[in-house]
């Protein structure tokens, strides 16, 4: 990871500081929180999330920071993110609860990854209630 042409920065989930890349947010700090109302709702607490195409993992490093699961798995096929996310993982002592692949789709997952739960980034979002409802 170049840091020096692309520099890091952070976000903030409850006690967790995830370091990404600006161009790997593509909206996901700010509506990856849209999942806790939904996680809330739909399904609650489970032990073990997988965030398929994490990129800087926004999603997944949020439901573990809110407590919607024990342990963590994301991949992404992107180097870069996949930097981001073990910087993470490192800066904040979560080697016990989180792992990473470097991945395209589920190729380099070992067979004996098993998840209750599967989040991604969503290709768009319902912008209002209304929406929201019809679209779940």
């Amino acid at each position: 990871m170049n840091e020096g042409s692309r520099s890091i920065q952070t976000i903030k989930y409850k006690d967790i500081c995830v370091y990404f890349m600006d161009y790997l947010n593509g909206g996901g700090s700010g509506f990856g929180q849209q999942y806790l109302r939904v996680l809330k709702e739909r399904v609650g607490k489970v032990e073990h999330i997988y965030e398929f195409c994490a990129g800087p993992g926004f999603i997944g490093f949020s439901l573990l920071a809110n407590g919607f699961c024990d342990k963590l798995t994301l991949a992404d096929i992107n180097p870069d993110a996949v930097e981001c996310v073990k910087m993470t993982i490192e800066k904040n002592g979560l080697q016990d609860k989180v792992k990473c692949y470097l991945s395209d789709c589920l190729d380099s997952i070992p067979e004996t990854e098993k998840w209750d739960l599967v989040v991604s980034n969503p290709p768009h979002w319902p912008s209002n209630e209304k929406q929201y409802k019809e679209n779940i």
